[in-house]
């Protein structure tokens, strides 16, 4: 299971990052090496189950390997499936995800934006940020796309996913209700602040206004059971930061 979710951040992260980097205005300031690195290890992860997939058509094979392709195929039902909420969703579900996320997405951003009036904070509002050298000469529907693609999925996999895994095992081991919200809780401030810390090397503010954010996009995630109204959320929050 936690090799198909580090799979699926990686290839996120660089489908999203190409995607990005191509639209117009927009210039690529990421580290080449770092991109590198994800585009390697997601063309082994198809690599790997394409010769698994392969072997099996081919021949039946020994009985290791098809145990192990079609446990391979369960985890990942499970994993996009009932522990996400990424497998396809009816239509009316996922407008309802995504009009939830978005809502919330912006209501965040009006919370960040009078979080960082407090002083100590707004101080810190000019520290580096290398998404601004990359949309210098781009037009504003161009920054609002960018930020909207850029960050949210894969960020969203890596930060939120975790939260919406302890949801599901605790759901399904305890029928508790006060031992479920308080793990939920603890799961998503924690990796909230995680989260937040992540942002602290662009400022103080940035720390504090991403901490709630993920706050907010988790408990979305979790109360809709799919990880696309976090996603929703995320993209509306960013998008939204150059056009208010």
């Amino acid at each position: 299971m936690l090799f198909f979710a580090a799979a699926l951040v990686m290839v996120a992260a660089a489908v999203c990052e190409a995607m990005a980097t191509s639209l117009p205005g927009v210039r690529s300031v990421a580290d080449t090496a770092r991109l590198l690195v994800p585009l390697v290890m997601s063309l082994a992860s198809v690599t790997s189950g394409a010769a698994i997939a392969a072997a099996r058509v081919v021949s039946p094979g020994p009985r290791l390997l098809r145990r192990m392709w079609g446990r391979s195929r369960v985890l990942w039902r499970r994993l996009l499936g009932p522990v996400l909420g990424l497998a396809f969703l009816s239509g009316r579900r996922l407008l309802v995800a995504l009009g939830v996320g978005a809502v919330s997405g912006a209501a965040t951003l009006m919370i960040a934006l009078a979080v960082i009036r407090i002083p100590a904070l707004a101080a810190t509002l000019n520290g580096p940020d290398a998404r601004t050298d990359a949309l210098t000469d781009a037009p504003l529907w161009s920054q609002a796309t960018y930020l909207a693609i850029h960050a949210p999925l894969p960020e969203e996999l890596l930060y939120r996913a975790p939260v919406m895994a302890i949801a599901a095992i605790v759901i399904a081991t305890t029928s508790r209700r006060r031992i479920r919200v308080a793990v939920i809780a603890v799961a998503l401030i924690v990796i909230s602040g995680v989260f937040g810390l992540a942002h602290l090397e662009w400022s103080l503010a940035n720390a504090v206004t991403a901490t709630i954010s993920g706050l907010v996009f988790g408990l979305v995630s979790v109360l809709t059971r799919t990880l696309w109204a976090g996603v929703a959320a995320h993209a509306a929050f960013n998008a939204l930061t150059v056009l208010v």
